[in-house]
């Protein structure tokens, strides 16, 4: 499937914690610097490089390396079944603090793929005169790819929990594929 982090700190409510408002953090801090470069350069006060060079950097290990961990240990706070939580048991489900994790994980779901959308959509080469096998005159087959992943995050999140669901899963995976592979010859982006 894909890495995940949530399991790792399977029945420890605490590290679980840690690791989910990791990465709200994360996403936060890019967010912040997104809108900090946006509004430097909209007045032409971009006088230090490192907030750009950073971005690039933490832009890049966001979306392409840990898109789908991260996109899943914002969902993995709904995993419940019974009014308990199935990756940390401490934690109640539709109860209490459930509602505070549960909102942080919607908005900060909500605003990673949008931030996501909006580099797959910007941050590509378009000139092949520069010897970039990766140049490509398009970014709509990328931005269907990350529909789909999100897609796949949420059926594994939520209908991978017994193998009832393994021919659901399955038409997906099938119907998915076939589309992404028709829409990578249809716009041919490289």
């Amino acid at each position: 499937v894909y890495f995940q982090i949530f399991p790792f700190f399977k029945d420890n409510q605490e590290m679980y914690l840690i690791a989910f408002y990791v990465c709200v953090i994360l996403v936060v801090l890019t967010i912040t610097d997104i809108i900090y470069i946006a509004f430097a350069f909209a007045n032409n006060k971009l006088s230090m490089m490192w907030p750009l060079q950073f971005l690039r950097g933490v832009i890049s290990f966001q979306v392409r390396a840990f898109f789908l961990p991260i996109l899943a240990m914002f969902l993995s706070i709904f995993i419940c079944s019974n009014s308990q939580n199935e990756v940390v048991s401490e934690i109640k489900c539709w109860s209490g603090a459930f509602y505070v994790h549960a909102v942080f994980g919607i908005l900060m779901s909500i605003l990673f793929i949008l931030m996501t959308f909006l580099v797959q959509c910007t941050y590509f080469e378009t000139k092949f005169g520069t010897h970039n096998p990766f140049a490509k005159s398009t970014s709509q087959a990328d931005c269907f790819l990350v529909l789909v992943k999100i897609i796949l995050v949420i059926i594994f999140t939520f209908l991978n929990k017994t193998g009832d669901n393994q021919w659901i899963i399955i038409a997906f995976l099938i119907f998915l594929s076939g589309y992404l592979v028709y829409s990578y010859y249809e716009h041919q982006p490289y």
